[in-house]
């Protein structure tokens, strides 16, 4: 059956219902027959980029989720293997994505007094872990990657027992025991690292005298709205992941490390966080921290005009509107964030092995900006 046939077929359907129940004025089934269009016309359009701009195999990929925010109406679609089985509640693991809730919710803590972003890091350390050599530190470092830190902490490998759960038995005591015996490090330029969002997950938990998880549901989620996302809710199902071999594995732990990969959340609260950023954005004020988090502060040295500010990468488009993204994986999830805040349009991408949405994010957000035509709203 083709698209046009099953749509007609759809709406006879939808109109049929409704008028046996006397439940939908007769106007309202036109409504009703747009918006089944709409989304067969959606559908076409990303099983197009799908098939002529990513390498994507529908048939062989275990499933993924894409949400679209444009102004306010919001869209969801899967594909994949478990194609039906996805929808906007279901649960990822986001990966790096966490680190721009943890750069909002010390941006909390800024607003509150408890931290500000020249506060030194080490204030918050154990004076048994203290490092003279890293004494200089401070949160803002930590936030925009340039404190010189290593990706992951010297000797980190000797403690991991599972290459999918990489995190599993590291603790506190091994990340603060990994600060003290710290080497010197070069400060002031771009540097990629895990460590650092480990360090602003400690100085959260010593600022606010509880555990991270607790200190985002109180200070930011609530705020949002949030009602699935987690770390360590074991009530909550996380949708089954697949590493590179396609094997499927089990979610990653934290009993360190929750603050630079450790989130898991669902298409929809990313994009009602998407949501919420674009408001930040426009207020454009120096002094709010939200707004302030999506500006550009440090050149990465990646290429393609990308800049971090305190946790968004900033793609510098020139001419057109910026894109603020952040992009995360574990061993069985890959997620993509990405919003163009001038033009009120966002993509969330959820996968349930790490690999092949990356480029489908970005070209989904090209098309619903007109193949970037679309002029920015005043």
């Amino acid at each position: 059956m083709n698209n046009r046939a099953s749509t007609i077929l759809k709406c006879l359907q939808y109109n049929a219902f409704a008028l046996r129940l006397i439940l939908i004025p007769v106007f309202a089934l036109f409504s009703i027959c747009k918006l089944i269009s709409q989304d067969d016309a959606l559908r076409s359009e990303i099983l197009k980029l799908i098939k002529y701009e990513t390498e994507l195999k529908l048939k062989d990929h275990p499933g993924f989720i894409i949400g679209i925010l444009d102004q306010d109406s919001s869209y969801y679609r899967s594909f994949g293997q478990a194609e039906s089985s996805l929808n906007q509640h279901s649960i990822f693991e986001i990966g790096s994505v966490s680190k721009v809730f943890t750069s909002l919710l010390i941006g909390e803590l800024i607003q509150t007094g408890d931290i500000s972003l020249k506060s030194k890091v080490q204030d918050f350390i154990p004076s048994k872990f203290h490092n003279d050599q890293l004494a200089h530190l401070v949160v803002e470092d930590l936030l925009n990657h340039t404190s010189g830190l290593p990706k992951r902490p010297k000797g980190f490998g000797k403690y991991e027992l599972n290459a999918d759960d990489p995190y599993g038995v590291y603790t506190h005591f091994h990340l603060l025991d990994a600060y003290h015996k710290q080497s010197s490090v070069k400060s002031g330029t771009f540097r990629y690292s895990h460590m650092n969002y480990a360090l602003l997950q400690w100085i959260i938990e010593k600022a606010t005298g509880t555990s991270y998880e607790l200190a985002l549901e109180e200070r930011l989620w609530s705020k949002l709205g949030f009602e699935k996302s987690h770390i360590e809710n074991t009530d909550l199902t996380v949708t089954q992941g697949y590493n590179r071999a396609m094997n499927p594995v089990r979610p990653w732990t934290f009993p360190s490390f929750a603050g630079s990969e450790g989130i898991k959340s669902n298409a929809k609260e990313l994009l009602r966080f998407a949501q919420y950023a674009i408001r930040c954005y426009e207020k454009n004020n120096a002094q709010d921290y939200c707004s302030l988090s999506m500006k550009a502060t440090t050149d990465t040295n990646l290429g393609n005009h990308i800049d971090i500010g305190l946790g968004w990468y900033v793609i510098d488009q020139k001419k057109r509107s910026n894109i603020i993204m952040h992009s995360g994986h574990t061993s069985g999830h890959y997620a993509m964030l990405m919003l163009m805040p001038e033009t009120k349009t966002a993509v969330v991408a959820l996968s349930k092995n790490n690999e092949g949405v990356q480029n489908l994010a970005y070209e989904l957000l090209r098309m619903i900006n007109n193949n970037w035509k679309r002029k920015p709203i005043s």
